[in-house]
């Protein structure tokens, strides 16, 4: 994940798509919340161990794009599983 943000500092990604990567999921877990929501909390866990002080606002804006999709998810599938009731 350093490498990842390192490229952000670098200036070879911008913030905007440094937030977007850091969100995008294999195809294969379009349909899995489950399996979406444990790879973003893994992406979570790892930009939370950087400890570089020089990349502390790159890594906020990523926790912050993971935190938006994360929510986004919960919404999907609670809605979801309101539908199924009906």
């Amino acid at each position: 994940m350093s490498d990842f943000i390192g490229l952000a500092k670098a200036g070879a990604l911008s913030t905007h798509e440094m937030t977007d990567a850091v969100t995008m999921l294999p195809l294969d877990m379009e349909d899995d919340f489950d399996a979406q929501l444990g790879e973003l909390q893994k992406r979570r866990s790892a930009l939370e161990h950087l400890s570089n002080s020089s990349v502390q606002d790159l890594v906020r804006a990523a926790l912050a794009s993971i935190d938006a999709f994360v929510a986004e998810i919960q919404r999907a599938r609670s809605a979801i599983r309101v539908q199924k009731q009906r």
